[in-house]
């Protein structure tokens, strides 16, 4: 796994490379996947420097939270929210031991369920998921594959 706290001063740097990408692909696919996010609870695991945090409180969510196991890169995110308060909370968890926070009517979890080392640490990191869901929740989990036909996303 990439050591993300090393990198996290300049990961918003790396997030620029990748904005078209986001915004074309990844964004519109998450959010028709979502749908309306007004009101909802939401738990943002493994949220890096809290983009998708962000976005869903200015989309009208209610208690968000993002978790990531990177001390590094949750500062850099409430750097972000001191800078511009949207209401979003974080804190530092590893997904796969994550104790319950909550009980959420989403959790997302954008780009890290492939970061699993084993079939045994993802099933944690879905038994964790599931633990911090409330009844009828649900988890939405966006895993890209670059080798998708362009319109695959659909």
């Amino acid at each position: 796994m990439i050591e993300y706290d090393r990198i996290a001063e300049s990961y918003l740097a790396v997030e620029r490379v990748f904005s078209t990408y986001r915004h074309l692909v990844e964004l519109p696919s998450f959010l028709e996947a979502l749908g309306p996010a007004e009101g909802l609870s939401v738990l943002d695991a493994g949220c890096g420097t809290g983009a998708y945090a962000r976005l869903l409180r200015q989309r009208g969510a209610g208690r968000t939270l993002g978790v990531d196991s990177s001390p590094a890169m949750i500062e850099v995110a409430r750097e972000l929210e001191r800078k511009d308060p949207v209401g979003a909370e974080y804190a530092v968890h590893d997904i796969a031991e994550m104790p319950v926070l909550g009980s959420f009517d989403v959790v997302v979890a954008v780009a890290v369920l492939h970061y699993a080392d084993s079939t045994a640490t993802l099933a944690r990191m879905c038994e964790r998921t599931y633990a911090n869901l409330k009844s009828g929740g649900r988890l939405l989990a966006y895993v890209a594959n670059p080798a998708l036909p362009p319109g695959a996303r659909r």
